[in-house]
């Protein structure tokens, strides 16, 4: 899997933001939902009028991880924007949360077909008050929306259980594949262990 961070040029703003993009293949390349990742800052500032991408996405201490950008003050066309005028930054995120399936009241998605060696599910996850994340496991028994223990809350890495069993249900290296069933929740990534 293939992630990029790109420099998207507005027209109508004279403008440059910077939007993820994903590719199985590297070849054929799919915007993700969600709108840029980082935008040009307020008017008038070192990065108010134009922004783009650097090379690099790097984990830092903190469970944090950061992309070099370069900001200028003046917008894309401007004639006085030089490369001597620009300014280094970075961006930051929270460690695995640059992107998310997001239901803001309910949703659900099924994945494609997977196969996995791993035997539990963990998830990185947000949700609200009254929000909650569900898992099942087409194919298993017992491993179903009904029968899973609802997560909920802020975790970076929850390991997913039904009526209180840990493992998807699944004999390593067979086929299946995941229903995610979320309320006022943010999914930013599973993962098989």
């Amino acid at each position: 899997m293939h992630l990029m961070v790109a420099t998207v040029f507005k027209r109508h703003t004279d403008s440059c933001d910077l939007s993820l993009a994903s590719s199985m293949d590297g070849k054929h390349w799919t915007w993700l939902p969600g709108g840029p990742v980082v935008e040009p800052g307020p008017d008038g500032s070192w990065d108010g009028g134009a922004i783009f991408g650097g090379i690099g996405l790097t984990e830092i201490p903190g469970n944090r991880v950061v992309s070099p950008y370069i900001g200028y003050q003046y917008p894309t066309s401007s004639r006085v924007m030089t490369p001597h005028m620009g300014r280094i930054g970075l961006a930051i995120w929270p460690s695995e949360r640059l992107a998310a399936i997001v239901a803001d009241e309910d949703g659900e998605f099924v994945t494609t077909p997977l196969a996995s060696q791993g035997t539990k599910l963990f998830l990185n996850f947000q949700t609200k008050r009254n929000g909650y994340v569900k898992v099942a496991v087409n194919g298993a028994n017992g491993r179903t929306i009904e029968a899973c223990d609802p997560m909920f809350g802020d975790a970076l890495e929850h390991q997913v259980t039904w009526k209180g069993e840990g493992t998807i249900g699944i004999e390593p290296g067979k086929s299946f594949d995941l229903h995610f069933k979320l309320r006022a929740a943010k999914l930013f990534s599973f993962e098989l262990r």
